[in-house]
C-alpha cells in the first residue's frame, strides 16, 4: 500500500505542477498550446489571452470525466 500511495501522490504533484506551468507558457507566447491557439506574446495580455490560457482546466476536467467511464472495479463482487 505504501508504494502505490507514493506513486499516486507523486503523480498528483507532477500533474499539478504542469497545470500551473501551461497557462504561463501560453501567456508568454511559448509552448505548443500557444502555437496552436496562435497566441503571441504581448506586453499586456488581453482577457481573451487569459481565457485561452486557462482553458487547460475545463479541458482536463472533461478528459477526466470521459476516462472515468473506462475505469473497472478492482474488487470482486460478493455473491449473495
Amino acid at each position: 500500500i505504501g508504494t502505490s500511495a507514493a506513486i499516486v501522490n507523486a503523480v498528483q504533484f507532477i500533474v499539478g505542477g504542469l497545470i500551473m506551468v501551461i497557462p504561463g507558457r501560453v501567456l508568454s507566447g511559448t509552448g505548443l498550446i500557444a502555437r496552436i491557439g496562435e497566441v503571441e506574446a504581448v506586453a499586456t495580455p488581453t482577457v481573451n489571452d487569459y481565457q485561452w490560457a486557462i482553458a487547460i482546466l475545463p479541458i482536463s476536467l472533461f478528459m477526466a470525466l470521459i476516462l472515468f467511464f473506462f475505469l473497472k472495479e478492482t474488487y470482486p463482487t460478493q455473491a449473495k
